[in-house]
């Protein structure tokens, strides 16, 4: 496995390894990439959901595992799937997150499976605990509050909710998209997602069940190409470029990540 990233990072100025924290990355040749460690739920919940071996069987202590390998690693973010069920998880899975050293961001736990996979019963109890816990721990967790409440609503100020119309995060030049792409509504140029063949051209980057999906980045990446939505006045457009800065501190190899110089 590393033989395939080394060839990634000899060639890529940005590179981001996502994993569930099993095995370490060396830091030896890494040191430039930024290591995406997911989280489900939080709590017991992460192994019930996560810690599941290719053959089946469950093990426990993947989370642990994960902050073992990686204590004051500048190199890593947790990428926390926050989940309803999980809520009495939260601030303590980031308090353990901050007290190894490393940063957190939070995504969107959709339970793929049932018929509403991305509902939430209580969505402001939800969502006034992330802002909370996002307060308490200002050092650690690097998402911007406006991104916090478009990830657990899927809403904006504009009146857009989070979608397929309007989600940025799509192979542009895969035929499924024609439509998406001539609607108006902004997406990532020359954005693809490649499969593990490097030749067959995926639908998008996460799991291509867009009414069940609320992925952290595909939200972030929205907000960001929606620049023109926060152009009413100084204080939105302020607000949009602290967005847009939030989403750079995730990765180890941005200049705006905590551990550079200021740009």
């Amino acid at each position: 496995m590393l033989k395939r990233v080394e060839a990634f990072v000899e060639e890529l100025p940005y590179v981001t390894i996502s994993t569930n924290g099993l095995r370490p990355m060396p830091r030896q040749g890494f040191e430039r990439i930024a290591v995406a460690v997911s989280i489900f739920g939080g709590g017991p919940l992460d192994d019930d959901l996560r810690a599941i071996r290719v053959n089946g069987s469950k093990f426990t202590g993947l989370f642990d595992t994960a902050l073992s390998h990686y204590r004051d690693d500048p190199r890593v973010l947790f990428i926390f799937a926050l989940s309803e069920a999980g809520l009495r998880y939260l601030e303590p899975t980031v308090r353990r997150i901050a007290e190894n050293g490393n940063l957190v961001t939070f995504n969107f736990y959709s339970e793929h499976g049932t018929e509403s996979p991305i509902r939430i019963e209580n969505e402001r109890r939800v969502l006034e605990e992330a802002l909370r816990v996002r307060e308490a721990y200002p050092e650690a967790v690097v998402s911007h509050p406006y991104f916090i409440r478009s990830l657990i609503t899927g809403t904006s100020h504009w009146g857009a909710r989070f979608g397929y119309d309007v989600c940025p995060s799509l192979s542009v030049d895969h035929p499924d998209h024609e439509e998406r792409v001539a609607n108006g509504n902004p997406v990532i140029p020359g954005f693809a997602a490649w499969g593990a063949d490097y030749e067959s051209l995926q639908f998008c980057c996460t799991s291509g069940d867009c009414g069940g999906c609320r992925d952290s980045q595909a939200v972030y990446s929205w907000l960001v190409v929606s620049a023109a939505r926060f152009l009413d006045d100084a204080a939105r457009l302020e607000e949009w470029v602290e967005i847009a800065e939030s989403y750079w501190r995730q990765w180890h190899w941005s200049p705006y990540h905590p551990s550079k110089p200021t740009p």
